[in-house]
């Protein structure tokens, strides 16, 4: 599953393309109009070079909404390499969910929750001091890539299975004072529908 970034500011006019995690690169090797980098024998990612001259790009980071014709370009320069094309892409997965029930976790200060999304109920594990039952919450699907390139696992944590992540301001990238906690929502917002921060 692909996920793509840009920071014209900081890295320059390169969309990065990741297609592998948890792995360091070794080495790269250059192409006409992008670079692809490896673990060892691994593609890991790819760099398009001169991005702007093909579709500018309005992001600053995750692009979580790659357009028909950008992915049909980095595709078909693939293809003419000998490389896989990209089918799956990885999308923004914020739900809104509901605590539905919230029991401490004896000698921590995690909390286990029953969340509400609709079309399922997750157990998840949380920290936030503010999580409390009912509360309506944005939660972090498995496979969701946050803000600062964090990829959401299933996880243990003291022994109990977590499906997700319960997400603050700081953690959706909406600015805000230095209050810790979880972002809580208003009933302007309904169980299941999508979050976009």
């Amino acid at each position: 599953m692909a996920s793509f970034y840009y920071n014209l500011k900081g890295v320059g006019d390169v969309l990065l393309v990741k297609v592998q995690y948890g792995k360091t690169a070794t080495h790269h090797k250059d192409f006409d109009k992008f670079s692809v980098v490896y673990h060892n024998e691994d593609v890991i990612a790819y760099n398009f070079f001169k991005i702007s001259q093909i579709e500018e790009i309005k992001e600053n980071g995750v692009i979580y909404n790659i357009s028909d014709s950008l992915l049909n370009y980095v595709n078909e320069e693939l293809a003419k390499n000998n490389f896989e094309e990209i089918s799956e892409i990885e999308g923004k997965k914020f739900k809104v969910g509901k605590v539905i029930s919230c029991e401490d976790i004896e000698g921590t200060h995690l909390h286990l929750c029953q969340v509400d999304i609709k079309d399922e109920v997750l157990q998840i594990v949380c920290g936030a001091k503010n999580v409390c039952k009912d509360a309506l919450v944005v939660v972090a699907m498995i496979g969701c890539l946050m803000k600062d390139s964090t990829l959401i696992k299933e996880g243990t944590l003291k022994g109990y299975k977590s499906y997700g992540m319960l997400c603050s301001k700081r953690e959706l990238g909406i600015p805000c004072e230095e209050v810790r906690g979880l972002y809580l929502l208003d009933d302007t917002y309904t169980i299941g529908q999508d979050f976009i921060a």
